[in-house]
């Protein structure tokens, strides 16, 4: 808390007067900045749109809810591997994340666009990779391994709906 509060320019004390401890702090800041309600909050209406442009649309979904702030996902992946709670307010948003795009592969599934079978791989691999594009964009943005985002949801999608498209 002494860091926070140097960094915040402000004293401990008034820090304890409004959070009772670093948790509650954390808390507070997710309820504020997390990107987990935006990714919990996919469009419905997307499922209705081919195969495509509806996976676009949750890859885009996801981008846009972790670009918001990007240091809020920077920090909790940084601080999770040595801080407990941080770790535990990072699954949880990554497992809200994870639930979120999964229901959406399955209603693609009950519809006949993408084959039946388990969709949390696919989930994971859709989280993971806009999780990972933030990285390098934010992190390494000269990179080789940097592409923009067009570039980046489009050859997703292309390689997914190819993994994922029933055969006729």
């Amino acid at each position: 808390m002494r860091d926070i509060a140097q960094r915040a320019q402000v004293t401990e004390g008034l820090i304890y007067h409004y959070f009772a401890d670093k948790r509650e702090l954390l808390s507070a800041l997710l309820r504020e900045r997390s990107p987990v309600a935006s990714i919990a909050q996919l469009p419905s209406e997307a499922a209705d749109r081919p195969i495509y442009d509806a996976l676009t649309t949750v890859i885009d979904h996801v981008l846009n809810a972790l670009e918001r702030d990007p240091r809020v996902p920077l920090f909790l992946l940084s601080q999770s591997l040595h801080d407990v709670d941080v770790a535990g307010a990072w699954t949880e948003i990554f497992d809200t994340g994870l639930a979120a795009v999964s229901d959406f592969l399955r209603e693609l599934q009950r519809r006949g666009k993408i084959l039946a079978g388990p969709v949390e791989p696919a989930a994971q691999l859709i989280l993971s990779s806009c999780l990972m594009h933030l990285i390098v964009s934010q992190r390494l943005p000269k990179s080789s391994f940097t592409v923009n985002r067009g570039q980046f949801i489009a050859a997703t999608v292309h390689q997914l709906v190819h993994g994922l498209q029933p055969r006729s």
